[in-house]
């Protein structure tokens, strides 16, 4: 939104808290806008697999494709991951500077991997791919 746009509904609203009384009026009134910077979450950017297969017993490993995951504005990106929407086992792990995952599974199954991507302000991306462990 523009910002004389954004200052004209401030106004029109500071008018209508002041005609109905309201004790807010001037604290809206003296409220300023921070348009030096608008957040930009995160987005998942490259095609990933829809599934991966992994070694029981072995190390394994996940490396995300470079430029996976974008933040236009250029914040440092943090990896976290989930199991099958829960938190990770002992033996899985997401590197949370370069989201690669890496994990000797004990036992055979079919798994969901989440890995998200956060700039550490109020925005994430992730995705999710079918771990099927043999």
């Amino acid at each position: 939104m523009p910002y004389d746009k954004a200052r004209s509904l401030q106004t029109t609203l500071v008018g209508w808290l002041q005609r109905t009384g309201s004790e807010y009026a001037s604290a809206v009134g003296k409220r300023q806008m921070n348009t030096t910077h608008i957040n930009q979450v995160p987005m998942l950017a490259a095609a990933m697999p829809s599934e991966i297969a992994w070694r029981v017993g072995e190390d394994n490993i996940l490396h995300l494709p470079p430029g996976a995951f974008l933040d236009v504005d250029h914040d440092q990106l943090v990896f976290t991951g989930s199991l099958d929407r829960d938190v990770l086992p002992h033996w899985l792990q997401v590197h949370p500077s370069d989201g690669s995952v890496f994990g000797k599974p004990p036992i055979r199954g079919s798994h969901l991997l989440r890995v998200t991507a956060t700039d550490q302000k109020v925005g994430g991306a992730f995705v999710e791919v079918l771990l099927e462990v043999e």
